[in-house]
């Protein structure tokens, strides 16, 4: 009798695997913070308040500046006169007591900002002159012969009277201002506008004017 036997054999093989692939890492490149620029005040415009600026008036300007960074603008304000020393700092304006007719106002302005980054511009201008005024209201004149107008001038100029358009008879003397009028027989009849002039050194006047009838 035969018999058979069957073997079954399972050899196992170790069998060593490629390591697993390592990611690649890029490297990303450094971000570096640019450093924050300033930028000053810019300064758009210097207007005085009044060009024309008389010995009893202030002078005043009005400035406009912007900052690019919105920072919180200062001003700073240094007046001089005649090229002269300082006068104030910090404000807008001058009083009229630091200057006269024909002086020379000179301003710079400084607008800074937090970091104290500034910009600058000066300008100049010029004390007029004052016409002369009234001292009194002619108007309540009651009587022309020997009444004196009065007129005073703020700069301390001399002021000559005059009169325009009066009849004959009539004058005024050209430092006191006292009128005199007796009439005239040569005088034309009819009206009179007249006008009372106080003149001053820089031909600046005063003017007061009335009518009068000759018959």
């Amino acid at each position: 009798m035969l018999i058979f036997f069957s073997f079954w054999a399972c050899i196992e093989e170790a069998v060593e695997l490629p390591p697993p692939k390592k990611e690649e890492l890029v490297a990303e490149p450094e971000q570096v913070e640019e450093p924050e620029f300033n930028h000053p005040p810019v300064i758009h415009s210097m207007t005085w308040e009044n060009p024309e600026p008389k010995a009893n008036d202030v002078v005043r300007i009005k400035v406009k500046a912007t900052d690019l960074d919105n920072d919180r603008i200062r001003f700073t304000y240094t007046w001089k006169v005649n090229g002269g020393e300082k006068r104030t700092q910090g404000r807008a304006f001058l009083p009229s007591h630091y200057y006269k007719k024909g002086d020379i106002v000179s301003l710079e302005v400084i607008a800074a900002d937090k970091e104290k980054e500034s910009t600058s511009v000066t300008a100049d201008i010029s004390i007029a002159n004052t016409p002369p005024e009234w001292k009194e209201d002619p108007r309540s004149i009651q009587e022309i012969d020997g009444h004196q107008v009065r007129a005073q001038d703020i700069d301390g100029d001399e002021i000559v009277y005059s009169l325009e358009g009066e009849p004959k008879g009539m004058r005024i003397d050209s430092k006191t201002g006292r009128l005199q009028y007796k009439g005239s027989v040569d005088a034309k009849r009819g009206k009179y506008d007249i006008h009372v002039l106080a003149t001053d050194t820089d031909g600046a006047f005063v003017k007061w004017s009335f009518s009068i009838n000759v018959q």
